[in-house]
């Protein structure tokens, strides 16, 4: 077993090679390039390794592409541009929030701390070479920002499932419609999903739920 997940390590790192050697190697676009890397991988490659990961994987590769500089020289060089200095952590999380809404507008599920580094490169920062007083900044900026992402995420599901609550008794009416029209006497979790991927509709895990249970009874008292 080993021997197979070494293997499959091996052709992991082989795929993603193949994919970062063409990238741009310029400090202040490196990050936007694997971005961009990532985008270009097949679907299925990314429903296994999510962007976090693929970055990790060409950090390990990209070890060529420093010098010996110490850290202290680093952030010695490092010049902190005056927006940065003069920004607050609010201002700043606000447009780490909407970066994140234009990358990736269909991600739902968003962890800062795997992202960030690529709005900072835009900036011309790295958090990892800057002097502590900006390092605090930035973590502070990136931790009010996923709170504000969690909180708008959370009022939208509380909006959707009010919306949800009143369509539910339609759509249990329909559902115990479509299980007779299928000659079915119970409804299952699996028939649930064939009947929501017909009418093309996807709901919350909690409205599904009623659905079911609401047409089981339907179903059993008639």
């Amino acid at each position: 077993m080993e021997e197979d997940i070494k293997e499959t390590d091996e052709e992991n790192d082989e795929e993603i090679e193949v994919s970062l050697k063409e990238l741009i190697l310029d400090d202040k676009e490196i990050d936007l390039a694997v971005l961009e890397a990532y985008k270009e991988m097949p679907e299925e490659f990314k429903s296994k390794l999510n962007f976090g990961e693929y970055y990790s994987y060409y950090r390990r590769y990209s070890d060529k592409l420093f010098t010996d500089s110490s850290e202290e020289e680093i952030i010695t060089e490092q010049v902190i541009p005056e927006e940065i200095k003069m920004a607050t952590d609010e201002s700043l999380a606000r447009e780490i929030i909407d970066f994140i809404k234009k990358e990736f507008p269909d991600n739902e599920k968003v962890w800062i701390r795997n992202i960030s580094q690529l709005f900072w490169s835009q900036k011309n920062l790295s958090k990892f070479a800057t002097s502590p007083e900006i390092q605090l900044k930035m973590e502070k900026a990136e931790m009010l920002a996923q709170k504000q992402i969690d909180s708008e995420k959370e009022a939208m599901k509380k909006v959707r499932f009010e919306e949800e609550k009143i369509m539910l008794p339609q759509l249990v009416l329909d559902c115990v419609r479509w299980a007779k029209e299928q000659g079915l006497k119970k409804i299952t979790l699996s028939d649930l999903g064939a009947f929501l991927l017909e009418k093309g509709i996807e709901v919350l895990p909690g409205t599904e739920k009623a659905i079911y249970s609401r047409a089981n009874v339907s179903i059993k008292t008639r």
